[in-house]
């Protein structure tokens, strides 16, 4: 039988487990906050193309057009999102003994996969009108984009506050 090279599952506090909840937990309000104003000054179609932005990583220009800033901002700040959810549903996984603890980490991944293909289907699909609707199929995309970050933001907060030393030391009180 070959020993886990990882440490046994606790239900014991893990501060740097805790630090990095947190800290996801922070970045989504970032996220939200940059899509939120990339819609406020219309600069959701800034570029035309998903996954890049106008064919690049660093397109020529970003930094110096506002709208061009605002979504690319957002566009990678919600990579660094994905890449946050990837190492907190490992983390809970390798780690954390509660079962729904490592589930609710998972469940935040894929929160986070469908935002990131809403999102880019929202541009790809900006054009693509729907007969009998006053908007564009992209267009309907911002509603379930909207709600899946308001949905992820309740995880991660769920998920920094189960991590934390006084979720975990805390006595359940049984009256």
């Amino acid at each position: 039988m070959a020993l886990s090279s990882h440490p046994p599952r606790t239900a014991t506090h893990q501060p740097r487990l805790a630090l990095f909840a947190a800290f996801a937990s922070i970045w989504v309000f970032v996220l939200v906050a940059l899509g939120a104003f990339t819609t406020s000054i219309g600069a959701g179609m800034a570029f035309v193309d998903w996954p890049l932005s106008n064919g690049s990583v660093n397109p020529a220009g970003w930094l110096n057009d506002i709208a061009m800033f605002a979504e690319h901002s957002h566009r990678l700040s919600g990579a660094t999102m994905g890449l946050i959810a990837i190492a907190l549903a490992i983390w809970l996984y390798r780690t954390e003994s509660r079962a729904w603890l490592r589930r609710l980490g998972w469940v935040g991944l894929v929160i986070v996969g469908l935002q990131g293909v809403i999102g880019g289907q929202r541009v790809l699909l900006d054009a693509t009108h729907v007969p009998g609707f006053a908007m564009s199929l992209g267009q309907m995309l911002r509603v379930p984009h909207g709600v899946l970050a308001q949905l992820y933001i309740c995880v991660l907060i769920a998920i920094a506050a189960a991590c934390s030393k006084s979720w975990i030391e805390q006595p359940l009180a049984i009256s």
